[in-house]
């Protein structure tokens, strides 16, 4: 019997690839992280490897990527959001994960309520009877309040 199922699974063609931008992936990584845009990595695929891929599918294939776990990306977001505590501002010019927690700490500070405004007396005052009038020419009544 054993015989019987080795002979099967010898019988069965290779198990297709999940994507074919698989033996690019290195590739795409490598443009991303120049910053080249999806329409460039298109092309390029297109013009250099013979590709034929749409621009959603390269972007779809790319975040997929980024998302798997592997030894050569290993949740950098993830180790720099929790590497410092909210609310820490780094100054300006750091590179790097560093800049990720500025722009993080710049938001929370965006977020913090802050003084009470002093709003300026109106200068106009509106009565749905009467026309519209100068605060500091309307007289004052008390059956307006």
């Amino acid at each position: 019997m054993d015989h019987a199922l080795h002979a099967m699974l010898e019988s069965l063609p290779p198990s297709r690839r999940r994507s074919k931008l698989d033996p690019y992936a290195p590739v795409i990584r490598a443009l991303r992280t120049q910053g080249r845009s999806y329409r460039e990595i298109v092309a390029i695929l297109r013009e250099r490897c013979g590709v034929s891929v749409g621009l959603h599918t390269v972007y779809h294939f790319a975040q997929a990527q980024a998302r798997k776990p592997g030894p050569q990306r290993g949740g950098r977001r993830a180790a720099s959001r929790s590497a410092r505590p909210p609310g820490t501002v780094t100054p300006p010019g750091v590179v790097g994960s560093d800049r990720v927690d500025a722009a993080w700490a710049r938001i929370a500070a965006v977020k913090q309520p802050g003084p009470a405004r002093v709003t300026a007396p109106k200068a106009f005052v509106y009565d749905e009877t009467e026309p519209l009038q100068l605060a500091e020419t309307m007289p004052k009544t008390d059956e307006r309040t």
